[in-house]
């Protein structure tokens, strides 16, 4: 049924009436305009009845109605005038109800038919009841309300109470509202730090992963370096030659001076070897060597820093010596 726009001097009487369009609109009336008042009691509606921007004159009665759309809003009131009250106790609802900026005279439903999910933001009311229904059972459909906390709706609500002179029933409803509140905040900065944990995470990824490929690019860089100009790439094992001597050369007079206060020997007695720097330099730097004078005497201070800087200088250069002369290194 479409009857959008439409004007209606009278009644609009829908009562008994079966509408279907499942998962569609069975009924849309988009700003329609009646006189005396929309009855839809006892229709059977499978579909959506949409009532957006209307206005009744009257009662809107869904009294004994079965209203159907499982999957959406059973009933759309947005921007809706009704200058009566809404009778919204159907025998059957299954699906949600939208208020959004509704306003109507009284609101009078059933708890037995409250739908699971509600949109509440902007619904004014000047009365509010349902059969035996208690003012903390009504704070259980204000909380159906599926677009997060808003205090308009617990405001609304007590200022009915209030005005119905239920001071008890608004008090209540005023703690409700800081209570969700509060809970609502609580999320919100649960999120935050959730947000933030997310965003350090990923921060920390991508920081991570340029540290890792800035490091491996040097690192490629370096060791092309070092092949180059100590082994030509594989080309020229030789290269290596002049850098031994130069390290053997510095260690020789470095050592030479060191002792023998910053080079102590080992053992005492006749099983001490004497100390020969330029010996000494070499069993440093020659990996496979043993000469007997790296262990025969400790550095210490300056000297203990150059001993560790020949050694791995030593280790190197014979791995890329090694490599070059086997043909690790591939040289196409």
């Amino acid at each position: 049924m479409r009857l959008p726009g439409a004007h209606v001097a009278g009644q609009l009487v829908c009562g008994g009436a079966k509408l279907s369009n499942p998962g569609g609109w069975a009924l849309t009336a988009d700003v329609l305009t009646v006189g005396q008042g929309l009855l839809l009691n006892s229709a059977e509606v499978d579909g959506q009845v949409r009532l957006p921007g209307s206005r009744v004159d009257g009662q809107l009665v869904c009294v004994d109605a079965t209203l159907s759309n499982p999957e959406s809003r059973a009933l759309v009131l947005q921007r809706a005038v009704v200058t009566g009250d809404v009778f919204m106790r159907p025998a059957q609802l299954d699906g949600s109800i939208d208020l959004t900026a509704a306003r109507v005279g009284g609101w009078y439903d059933d708890l037995r038919t409250w739908p699971t999910a509600l949109y509440l933001e902007g619904f004014v009311y000047d009365a509010i009841d349902a059969p035996a229904v208690t003012p903390k059972q009504r704070l259980c459909w204000l909380r159906r309300h599926q677009d997060g906390y808003l205090p308009q709706p617990y405001e609304q609500l007590a200022s009915v109470y209030r005005r119905a002179g239920n001071d008890q029933a608004a008090r209540t409803v005023a703690i409700a509202k800081q209570q969700a509140r509060r809970a609502h905040d609580g999320r919100k900065q649960q999120g935050r730090r959730a947000e933030a944990r997310r965003w350090w995470v990923r921060a920390s990824r991508r920081a991570w992963n340029f540290v890792l490929r800035w490091t491996v690019r040097a690192s490629r860089r370096a060791w092309s370096f070092v092949l180059r100009w100590t082994i030509g790439y594989g080309y020229r094992p030789a290269l290596v030659l002049p850098y031994l001597t130069g390290l053997f050369a510095i260690g020789w007079v470095v050592f030479d001076n060191a002792y023998p206060t910053e080079l102590r020997p080992a053992k005492t007695g006749p099983e001490q070897p004497g100390f020969n720097p330029a010996r000494y330099t070499l069993d440093l730097l020659l990996p496979v060597a043993n000469l007997h004078q790296r262990e025969a005497f400790v550095p210490h201070g300056y000297a203990a820093w150059w001993a560790f800087g020949l050694t791995l200088a030593g280790w190197l250069l014979a791995a890329v010596v090694v490599a070059g002369l086997t043909g690790v290194f591939k040289r196409d």
